[in-house]
């Protein structure tokens, strides 16, 4: 790890999670949960010194394949305190309360984003709100403004 001091100084952490995988293993560990696999990344990445106080912008992609994918294979089956059953959006806020509870850091803030990459309109959006919230950080550091 004596790369990790190259993080220093960071203004935002941008982490991509899939939601369709919450139902596979990983490729080389036919036992591990690929979405388990990625929680416990996140809260990894998370914990490090460097990023105390970073923002973190969470882009849980692959919604559309989710939205359909959900109504098949219950989140239920590998999370076992999940009791939405199909419901996509509670599946979603499921998700996204797991990953909200992976940070321990009370000033650190996490935007999450629902996406479809391969939707240029939903990215395009996205990218200009972690932009703009990028800007702000900055501007905040600098003193040039107080909210």
């Amino acid at each position: 790890k004596k790369w990790i001091h190259c993080f220093e100084g960071v203004k935002a952490i941008v982490f991509v999670a899939s939601l369709s995988e919450y139902d596979q293993t990983l490729a080389e560990d036919r036992t591990t949960n690929r979405m388990q696999e990625s929680l416990k990344l996140f809260e990894g990445i998370l914990s490090l010194v460097w990023f105390r106080d970073v923002p973190v912008i969470l882009f849980l992609n692959k919604h559309d394949i989710f939205k359909r994918k959900i109504k098949k294979s219950e989140l239920g089956n590998v999370f076992g305190d999940y009791h939405g059953g199909f419901d996509h959006k509670q599946a979603l806020n499921y998700i996204t309360n797991r990953y909200l509870d992976c940070n321990f850091d009370e000033n650190r803030s996490v935007y999450v984003h629902a996406t479809t990459a391969v939707n240029t309109d939903n990215i395009t959006m996205i990218w200009k709100s972690t932009k703009e919230m990028i800007l702000l950080s900055n501007l905040r550091d600098t003193g040039m403004t107080n909210f």
